[in-house]
């Protein structure tokens, strides 16, 4: 855990000790806590040594389980909580609760590199859920938010570890290409929630939200990503009102060589 201070130099740094060598993708931050996922993919070195797949594996008996770190805190400080079986890429967001408890919103699998350690959509596809965790009591309570696949989440970035209302996704189907991957919006108070479809064989990725100028309404902001065409073998930059998505996209630019899927990042004014 590295914490660098506003002056661009790192003031922290903690070795947080683990059981084994588990595939830690991503994490997550609220007010209080910094959340550590230690989940059952692990380093497995037999594979490591073929070169032909990655070198992790499914190891259920490793367990699941997700850390709360005081932002501020020592090794001994964190509380662990069993999760339920599964694997997370991409946690969408968190932040404490007035009554102590943590909410993360992720896109969780039931498994990862399992029957297939090519790539992540072998084993099958990743759904967003709510996990509803009492720090306190070391329980978690999960609850579907969409069982339509899901990935690439991200959310206003100044709500991150704070109360929120909109996330987006992107909505994989690699089964089948030529149906497309739409983009999603999420109203988590009241439950809704709207898909922009990029059309056949169109499939989009991370949306990136920028806000507006001069705006601090939550979703009064610009969703970005790319787009592959699978047809013209080529990608584009898109930008849909993040208020509007019956807008269609805002602007679109033919970029001159393919973008992977799953190519994703952050925006930062120049």
């Amino acid at each position: 855990y590295v914490v660098v201070g506003k002056n661009g130099k790192v003031r922290k740094t903690l070795d947080i000790p683990l059981p084994g060598m588990t595939m830690l993708h991503d994490m997550s931050i609220t007010e209080k806590y910094v959340v550590i996922y230690d989940q059952p993919v692990t380093v497995n070195l037999d594979e490591a040594l073929t070169g032909k797949s990655f070198p992790m594996k499914w190891n259920p008996d490793y367990g699941n389980r997700v850390g709360f770190l005081p932002r501020e805190g020592s090794t001994s400080d964190i509380t662990w909580v069993d999760a339920p079986m599964g694997y997370c890429f991409h946690p969408m967001n968190a932040y404490d609760c007035e009554n102590g408890d943590v909410i993360i919103d992720l896109c969780i699998y039931d498994s990862m590199f399992n029957q297939d350690r090519q790539g992540p959509f072998g084993d099958g596809l990743a759904r967003l859920d709510r996990w509803t965790i009492s720090v306190t009591n070391r329980s978690l309570n999960a609850v579907n938010i969409d069982p339509r696949s899901n990935e690439f989440p991200r959310h206003s970035g100044s709500f991150t570890g704070k109360p929120y209302r909109y996330g987006y996704c992107a909505s994989p189907n690699p089964i089948d290409l030529t149906a497309g991957w739409p983009t999603i919006k999420y109203d988590l108070e009241t439950g809704g929630n709207q898909t922009f479809d990029h059309g056949p064989g169109r499939a989009a990725g991370e949306p990136v939200f920028v806000r507006k100028k001069n705006r601090v309404e939550e979703d009064a902001g610009w969703l970005m990503t790319y787009v592959h065409d699978l047809a013209k073998g080529k990608a584009e930059f898109v930008v849909m009102d993040a208020e509007d998505l019956d807008r269609g996209y805002v602007a679109s630019v033919t970029i001159p060589q393919r973008i992977p899927f799953g190519f994703h990042g952050n925006w930062i004014k120049d």
